[in-house]
């Protein structure tokens, strides 16, 4: 399974920070790269903005990174992460994506 990053949206209530998700959906998507692909079952967040994938799912797919970013972890570490391109499908639509393993 692969999983998104969760957007995060702090609120500063009664001298508590609250943090709010937005919606989650399980879908089964099609990655591929190159001359291989597989259908793996995906945790989709609908307010995104990355595509994570497990660091044996981008071997498992030949992944080759082109350059490396500072993610924020659920925690508020910090951890130094490859992006590569891959082709996600999801209900019959196709897009090629950049996404970071870990």
């Amino acid at each position: 399974m692969f999983v998104c990053f969760r957007s995060r949206f702090k609120l500063i209530e009664n001298s508590k920070s609250v943090v709010l998700f937005v919606g989650l959906v399980r879908k089964k998507v099609r990655l591929a790269w190159e001359s291989k692909q597989i259908e793996v079952e995906a945790l989709i967040d609908t307010g995104t903005n990355r595509l994570i994938v497990p660091k044996d799912v981008a071997e498992r797919l030949g992944l080759k990174p082109l350059f490396k970013v500072k993610a924020e972890l659920v925690g508020e570490s910090v951890k130094e992460v490859d992006v590569a391109p891959v082709l996600v499908e999801i209900m019959g639509k196709k897009r090629t994506r950049l996404c970071s393993n870990c």
